[in-house]
C-alpha cells in the first residue's frame, strides 16, 4: 500500500480515463440490467446512457475540486498506492451522490435509498477504477524499471570537459545538484571533503540558461543534477530514481524528463 503510484495525468489524460469509464458504466447497465433496471418503464438503455453521463460530470467535477479547490496534489513521495484507493473512494462517493440527487428528482426515492445508491455505485464503479489505475500503475513501475536497468548498464561517468565553466562562482564539476525552492535554489556542491550547500536568488529555469553544454541536466521541475557522479538508478511507477555518489538522498526524474535522461 506504500508503493509509489503514478504522479497524476494531466486534466486531457483525465477527461479521456473518465470518458472511458462512463461508457463502461453505461454498456454494463444497458447490458447486464441489475438493480431492478429491467422493471423500470421505459428504455432502459436512455437511464443507462444518463448514468454514465452522471458518472463522467462528477468524475471531472470531482476532480477540479480536488485540484483547482483543495489544490491537493497528486505527485510525490506521499502519493501512494493507499492514498489514491482513497481518493477513488471519494470519487465513487461523489458519484453515489449525484446518482441519488438524480433519482430523487426522477423518482422521489427516500433519503434511505441513499445507502443502497452508495451501494449500487461501489458495485458498478469500483471494478473498472481500480482495474484501470492498477493497471496504469504496474504498467509504469515495470516499464521505468526497465528503463532504469538499462541506464545502469551506460554509467561511465564520463569526465567533465567543463572545468572552467561555474554557476554562482561555484565550479560546475563540484556540482552534485540544484534543488528549486520558488524564487531561490539550493547548490549542493563537494568541496573535496563534505557536501555543501549555498542559498541563491534565482529561479531552475536560470540556472538552465547557464548549463549549457555542461554535465548538468534538468532531470525534474525541482532538479537539475550532475550525470557525471550518478552510481545507480532505480524506476518506480512515479519516474526514475537517482542515487549519487557521497550522497545518501536520491534525486528525482519526472516521466516528462526521461526521454532527456536517457538521451
Amino acid at each position: 500500500m506504500k508503493r509509489p503510484y503514478p504522479d497524476a495525468e494531466n486534466m486531457s489524460i483525465y477527461t479521456r480515463t473518465m470518458f472511458i469509464i462512463g461508457v463502461f458504466v453505461t454498456l454494463f447497465l444497458g447490458m447486464i440490467q441489475p438493480f431492478n433496471m429491467d422493471q423500470i418503464n421505459g428504455n432502459v438503455w436512455m437511464y443507462s446512457l444518463l448514468y454514465g453521463a452522471i458518472t463522467f460530470v462528477s468524475g471531472m467535477s470531482y476532480e477540479l475540486i480536488l485540484r483547482y479547490i483543495f489544490k491537493i496534489k497528486k505527485e510525490g513521495k506521499r502519493y501512494t498506492l493507499i492514498v489514491w484507493i482513497i481518493q477513488v473512494i471519494g470519487l465513487l462517493l461523489f458519484i453515489a451522490f449525484f446518482n441519488y440527487l438524480y433519482l430523487v428528482y426522477e423518482f422521489g426515492m427516500p433519503w434511505k435509498g441513499f445507502l443502497n445508491m452508495i451501494w449500487a455505485t461501489f458495485l458498478v464503479g469500483i471494478f473498472p477504477t481500480v482495474f484501470i489505475g492498477t493497471i496504469s500503475m504496474i504498467k509504469r513501475e515495470k516499464r521505468n524499471s526497465e528503463i532504469a536497468a538499462t541506464l545502469n548498464k551506460k554509467i561511465i561517468n564520463p569526465a567533465n570537459n567543463n572545468k572552467e565553466s561555474s554557476i554562482f562562482n561555484i565550479p560546475i564539476y563540484n556540482i552534485w545538484f540544484i534543488e528549486s525552492l520558488q524564487n531561490y535554489v539550493n547548490i549542493y556542491f563537494w568541496n573535496g571533503e563534505t557536501m555543501e550547500k549555498k542559498t541563491e536568488r534565482a529561479t531552475l529555469k536560470s540556472c538552465e540558461n547557464l548549463i549549457k553544454n555542461t554535465n548538468l541536466l534538468r532531470c525534474h521541475r525541482s532538479f537539475i543534477v550532475n550525470t557525471t557522479i550518478v552510481e545507480n538508478v532505480s524506476g518506480n511507477a512515479q519516474g526514475l530514481k537517482l542515487k549519487l555518489r557521497n550522497l545518501e538522498t536520491t534525486i528525482p526524474v519526472s516521466r516528462s524528463y526521461i526521454p532527456l535522461f536517457k538521451a
